[in-house]
C-alpha cells in the first residue's frame, strides 16, 4: 500500500515569478478594455466578441453607401449640373439677341473647353469622393474585434534607450488577478494616439512591418485623458520603427 503522505513528485520549496517586465519601468497603468481592427475573414482564436457599432465610435459609418451606388449617383449628379449649365446658356445668348439686333452671335456663351475652374476645388472633390470610397471599402472588409479588459501599461526598457511597449493583460475576473496577455506591442516615434472620443482612445502602431490599429475604451474620460497624456510623452522619445534593430 503506498504512503500518501509521501508526495509523488517533489516540488520546489520556492519558486521565482517573473512576467518579462523586470527589465522595464511602468511610465503609466490604467484599466480598459480593448479592441484590434482585424479583417472580417481573421479567426477570433478566443480572445473576445465581435464589437458592435455602438461599442466602438471609431467603428466606419455603416450608412456609407457601396462604390457602385457612390459611381451612379457622382454620373447623375455630374448630368444634373451640365444640364442646367446648358439651359443657363441658352438663356443668356436669348437676352442679347433682343439687346445687340443679331451680334450676339459673335459673342455667344464660351465653349466648356474656355472656362476656367478653380483646379484646387476640383482636388477637393476628388479627394473627398476617394476618401469616402476608401473608409466604404474599409467599413466592408475589417471589423473591430474584442480583446477583453484588463490593466494595461506603458513600459520604457531599463536598458536600452527608446524601446517602449504597451502590454495588457486580461482579468480572469471582473477587478481580479490580470494573467493572460492579450495586448503586447511595440511603441515607435511613428506610432500616434488619438482621442476619438471622450472615453475612447485609438492607437495605431507597426506590428511586424504593418500598421495595426487598437482602440482602448476606458471606465472614465479623465482615465482616457491621463493615459493620452503618458502615452503623448513617451512617443516622442521611441527610436524610429525604420532604424536598424538591434
Amino acid at each position: 500500500v503506498n504512503d500518501i503522505s509521501v508526495p509523488a513528485v517533489k516540488l520546489p520549496e520556492h519558486v521565482e515569478l517573473t512576467t518579462g517586465e523586470e527589465d522595464e519601468d511602468v511610465i503609466h497603468e490604467a484599466r480598459c478594455k480593448s479592441f484590434h481592427w482585424v479583417p472580417k475573414d481573421q479567426d477570433n482564436d478566443g480572445l473576445g466578441t465581435i464589437a458592435s457599432a455602438s461599442v466602438v465610435v471609431t467603428k466606419a459609418n455603416p450608412s456609407v453607401k457601396p462604390s457602385t451606388e457612390f459611381q451612379a449617383a457622382i454620373s447623375s449628379s455630374k448630368g444634373e449640373n451640365e444640364e442646367k449649365t446648358e439651359k443657363k446658356n441658352g438663356e443668356s445668348a436669348g437676352k442679347e439677341d433682343d439687346e445687340k439686333d443679331g451680334d450676339s452671335n459673335s459673342k455667344s456663351a464660351k465653349p466648356e473647353g474656355d472656362k476656367k475652374e478653380d483646379p484646387s476645388s476640383s482636388d477637393k472633390k476628388d479627394s473627398s469622393s476617394k476618401s469616402t470610397l476608401a473608409e466604404a471599402a474599409s467599413a466592408e472588409k475589417f471589423r473591430w474585434q474584442e480583446l477583453g479588459v484588463g490593466p494595461i501599461k506603458i513600459l520604457s526598457s531599463l536598458s536600452k534607450n527608446g524601446k517602449y511597449r504597451m502590454v495588457q493583460r486580461r482579468e480572469s475576473t471582473k477587478n481580479g488577478p490580470a494573467t493572460k496577455v492579450i495586448l503586447n506591442v511595440p511603441l515607435w516615434k511613428e506610432s500616434t494616439g488619438e482621442r476619438t472620443a471622450p472615453k475612447f482612445l485609438t492607437l495605431k502602431t507597426v506590428v511586424d512591418g504593418k500598421v495595426e490599429s487598437y482602440s482602448l475604451r476606458f471606465k472614465d474620460s479623465s482615465d482616457a485623458s491621463y493615459f493620452h497624456h503618458y502615452l503623448s510623452e513617451a512617443i516622442p522619445k521611441c527610436k524610429s520603427a525604420f532604424a536598424a534593430t538591434d
